[in-house]
């Protein structure tokens, strides 16, 4: 069942989506790397679910946070992982968007689906809705 959205929800889907951006363009994480670790950390689901102390702050304190919760486990790093900034920031927002809306968290979207695949299917799925795009995977992508 999905939940009606409003402004600061959007704000915060867009903020998560920059933390994306954020991570291939200044830090050099891979994308699948990234992502996995994105969606089984605590600092994921707390920012999703508005803890204030996270989802109040900026893209880069919560990066920082997510840096420390994987101190010892960092995503890799891939000097290419620039060209694929624009990969990132919509998987993050699709997620963020799938999690924000349907009340799940990150590990069960990362549980079910292969993320490789959903990243890999960007030049497709980028041109419909977001919801489109979430259904489309649902359909297509579970394991």
């Amino acid at each position: 069942m999905e939940n009606d959205i409003g402004y600061v929800e959007l704000a915060l889907i867009e903020k998560v989506a920059e933390i994306f951006e954020y991570a291939a363009e200044n830090r050099g994480y891979e994308p699948y790397s990234f992502a996995e670790k994105w969606l089984t950390s605590d600092v994921c689901q707390k920012t999703l679910e508005f803890d204030v102390a996270l989802c109040s702050q900026s893209k880069t304190y919560i990066l920082l946070a997510f840096e420390d919760e994987y101190r010892e486990d960092l995503p890799t790093v891939n000097k290419q992982s620039i060209f694929f900034k624009e990969e990132m920031y919509w998987f993050g927002y699709v997620t963020a968007y799938w999690i924000v809306t349907e009340g799940i968290n990150g590990k069960e979207i990362f549980a079910n689906y292969n993320i490789c695949k959903i990243i890999n299917e960007y030049d497709v799925l980028h041109t419909v809705s977001v919801k489109t795009a979430i259904d489309l995977i649902k359909e297509d992508d579970a394991l």
